[in-house]
């Protein structure tokens, strides 16, 4: 990630009309709190904002952009044929009139940023109150194997070898890492592989999850209600970067600190090369900023959540 754009021709986009914006639509996403669906304009808008953020104004060859609902292809060898994150932040490309369809020879495919999946926060209370972090947290391990599946499809359908999805409940965001998967056996797995015996008489029981006591080294595993013969084989154990983090601060009048060191992060490791516009998404001076001093800075300033 290039360091923020110093140009005239940039066009900054103002601070008070957004966070104005974004207190209008958590108070919607609220009300409806019950579905996801009421989020989707919340987070729309802040990843499309932050995009049109990203890139040289005189760049005609490339652009960064979040489509909604983009089909991630199935991996090979699965009865599945997609998996469809809620949003995905990706680099597109300029394709001459000859492009027509992906399979062109001078087709481009897109290069991956991260994937964002919403999830409802169905607490009464204030969502930035001790309660409404207190459910979030706890709601965030049940839907973690859905981030996980979309993870198996995303190496099958971009490449790279480190992808990073990030989970969304109300207002707090998780922020996981993903490491391409050793390929499973070329030899397909035996009958007891796949299906291990049990007594007809008996359900069958889940693996247990396990789960250490630092949150940063927990372990998911994804074999649970998808494709046996794939996942069984290849599981998925992400790395934990960011835990259940508030996305504001101040009452809604900035972005916390974190949540824009998390995107600032993301697109570091994913190299991808886009110089930023200054604007509230960036970190100045801060960017290399660990979380632990990261925090002692946010104690120091008194950060109201």
């Amino acid at each position: 990630m290039a360091e923020p754009l110093e140009s005239q021709t940039n066009v900054l986009i103002q601070k008070a009309g957004f966070f104005n914006k974004l207190r209008v639509m958590i108070g919607h996403a609220r009300a409806l709190r019950e579905e996801e669906s009421h989020l989707y304009m919340l987070y729309g808008h802040i990843l499309t904002t932050f995009c049109e953020t990203a890139g040289d104004p005189l760049d005609v060859d490339r652009a960064l952009g979040c489509e909604p609902q983009s089909a991630f292809a199935a991996p090979t060898g699965t009865r599945f044929d997609r998996r469809i994150p809620d949003f995905t932040v990706m680099v597109t490309f300029f394709h001459d009139i000859d492009v027509v369809d992906r399979f062109s020879p001078s087709y481009r495919s897109p290069t991956l940023g991260f994937w964002l999946e919403v999830k409802p926060l169905n607490c009464k209370d204030n969502w930035m109150s001790d309660e409404g972090h207190r459910t979030a947290r706890r709601d965030v391990w049940s839907h973690l194997a859905q981030l996980n599946e979309q993870a198996m499809f995303a190496f099958n359908h971009f490449t790279g070898d480190t992808f990073y999805g990030m989970l969304i409940l109300g207002i707090y965001f998780s922020v996981f890492e993903y490491l391409r998967p050793t390929p499973p056996p070329t030899h397909p797995p035996s009958p007891s592989e796949l299906h291990p015996p049990t007594d007809g008489n008996q359900p069958q029981k889940r693996q247990k999850r396990k789960r250490d006591h630092d949150v940063s080294t927990y372990r998911a595993y994804v074999d649970q209600e998808v494709e046996p013969e794939y996942f069984s084989l290849t599981r998925v154990h992400p790395r934990t970067l960011y835990y259940c983090e508030p996305i504001l601060m101040n009452d809604g009048e900035d972005f916390n600190p974190l949540f824009r060191k998390a995107l600032w992060d993301i697109m570091a490791w994913r190299e991808m090369d886009f110089p930023f516009q200054p604007s509230f998404f960036t970190l100045p001076r801060m960017t290399i900023m660990s979380q632990k001093h990261l925090w002692k800075w946010l104690v120091k300033t008194e950060m109201n959540f």
